[in-house]
């Protein structure tokens, strides 16, 4: 296949070197003011204050459905849509960094690396809006395909995410919280009891899933970076098992029991390293909590297995 990208790369300039430029020229809010603004925003989001996200469906037209999804799962009743999908985080980006766009600084964009955008924790979040060349959008747009979009862009997330840490694994916590997830599950419930129609709520619910994933840093030409070769003794996050749990499981619908007594198996010291439960890993796959007891079964067989190839 003819890349463009590489083609280009090959003949002016090293793909190292525009990596490296990529890299070093994104403009973060410094940490102590993400540190302030961080919290300013969850304290606004649990006083009921008003706060922002992006127009959901064509047109913004569905966004009403996030209004909705918001008072009843979260008791906030002031959500704004963003006059123009990014007002609210540009904003937020030239009072942080002291940086006006066409005053002190000239062809960069705003970007929001970890997208999310209809999410209430992450679109004005201080951690997941930059100023980004606009010389990457090629890179990092949801347009752009191929080898090297993949490779910069886990480079490009993994630099934020080692950036902003903490409050990244913050937001995790949050959206993975148990009570949060059973809530969610109960509205989705609750729409159907009441008869809305069917393929309008599929669609929000998988929006909101989207909206509410935990960060992982993924490699998207195959599968999550840490459980696609998962090494004998590599500390691996509950999230990182969790997703992988996940994964296999809908790569195997009908033999989910199975996947997870596997999935406790290939995974075995990496579990066991975890400092979180058995329980903690299920619910962030998705999974009911009665199933943590397959994983206890795997791990205990793991000293007996040896995988296939196509198992590793």
């Amino acid at each position: 296949m003819i890349d463009s990208y590489e083609k280009f790369l090959s003949e002016y300039i090293t793909k190292e070197d525009f990596f490296n430029f990529g890299l070093n020229e994104t403009i973060y809010i410094p940490t102590s003011e993400v540190d302030k603004e961080w919290k300013n925003l969850k304290n606004r989001i649990k006083n009921n204050e008003e706060v922002f996200i992006r127009g959901y469906g064509r047109n913004a037209a569905g966004t009403s459905l996030f209004f909705d999804f918001y008072n009843k799962v979260f008791q906030h009743s002031n959500v704004s849509k963003d006059a123009t999908n990014n007002d609210r985080p540009t904003r937020l980006l030239e009072k942080l960094t002291q940086l006006k766009k066409n005053k002190d600084i000239r062809n960069y964009q705003v970007s929001h690396v970890f997208g999310r955008t209809k999410n209430i924790f992450a679109f004005t979040a201080p951690w997941n809006i930059i100023f980004m060349p606009k010389i990457l959008d090629p890179f990092t747009g949801h347009e752009a395909k191929g080898t090297l979009v993949n490779e910069f862009q886990l480079l490009f997330k993994q630099q934020n995410y080692n950036h902003f840490k903490t409050y990244i694994d913050e937001f995790n916590d949050i959206v993975t919280d148990t009570k949060l997830l059973t809530s969610i599950d109960n509205y989705f419930y609750d729409m159907h009891s009441n008869n809305s129609d069917s393929v309008i709520i599929e669609k929000l619910r998988s929006s909101i899933s989207d909206e509410f994933e935990p960060i992982l840093i993924e490699n998207t030409s195959k599968e999550k970076i840490t459980i696609n070769s998962p090494v004998k003794g590599n500390i691996m996050t509950k999230y990182e098992l969790g997703s992988a749990l996940k994964q296999m499981c809908a790569d195997n619908p009908s033999e989910c029991p199975t996947m997870i007594r596997l999935f406790g198996i290939k995974y075995a010291n990496q579990l066991q390293q975890c400092s979180s439960s058995k329980k903690e890993i299920i619910e962030i796959a998705g999974l009911q909590t009665s199933y943590q007891v397959e994983i206890g079964k795997g791990i205990s067989l793991a000293k007996y297995v040896v995988l296939k190839d196509d198992c590793k």
